[in-house]
């Protein structure tokens, strides 16, 4: 057990919500249970507060050949066969640096993606970009970097011709739930997967057909990490 990281949750979270995380992921350790809450954003939700970068960092596109030559992958959470899925995808990557280094980053796709190490996959509509891989180094963490990042390059690629956000976050995630909340994102449903053994089952709670998304559990093939 992380007794640092669990001290950090405590005094950021409070009591029960760090025993709901401790909770979930000690039952997952017997099998897999995972909650996740389906989130929307539509740019007219765009603050302009969160648009502000400070002349210390700089906002760009990152492409997977840099990060993986730039950034250190156990430290970001990133594993090299996790760079090339995104390579082959075409996903896009939009990182806050600072003197060089990566501050946070976020990802962008528009085509179908798997979650949960493959156990199952996400459709939205055309006009959709999924965000997903959203993260802070813990040294910049504090900072509102996450909604400054995803602010910045949801305006950008709106230019594409995308207006509507969706993004899977972890029911106990609650940093990033926080975050993307006060941003303007909305919860628009909710799916849960249970597996044991061999046997998958799942089941959305929400209207996802009307939100231009749909989760669907398929044959378990995990990805290689």
């Amino acid at each position: 057990m992380n007794i640092h990281y669990y001290k950090s949750h405590l005094k950021r979270h409070g009591v029960l919500k760090t025993v709901f995380r401790l909770f979930s992921q000690s039952v997952n350790k017997l099998f897999t249970l995972k909650i996740r809450y389906l989130i929307k954003f539509d740019l007219k939700a765009l603050n302009s507060e969160d648009l502000a970068v400070d002349d210390r960092f700089q906002i760009t596109r990152l492409e997977p050949d840099w990060l993986s030559r730039h950034v250190d992958l156990e430290e970001y959470q990133m594993s090299k066969s996790f760079l090339n899925r995104a390579q082959r995808k075409g996903d896009i990557c939009f990182g806050i640096l600072n003197n060089g280094m990566v501050a946070a980053f976020s990802w962008y796709s528009n085509k179908p993606s798997l979650l949960l190490e493959g156990e199952l996959e996400l459709k939205f509509s055309n006009n959709c970009l999924y965000v997903h891989n959203v993260y802070t180094h813990p040294d910049y963490r504090g900072r509102r970097l996450l909604a400054i990042g995803i602010s910045n390059a949801l305006r950008e690629l709106s230019t594409l011709g995308f207006n509507s956000f969706i993004s899977v976050v972890a029911f106990d995630n609650f940093s990033s739930l926080k975050s993307m909340y006060r941003m303007g994102w909305k919860k628009v449903g909710q799916f849960i997967y249970i597996r044991f053994f061999k046997t998958q089952t799942g089941f959305s709670i929400g209207k996802k057909k009307h939100s231009g998304f749909e989760v669907r559990v398929i044959k378990r093939r995990p990805l290689k990490k």
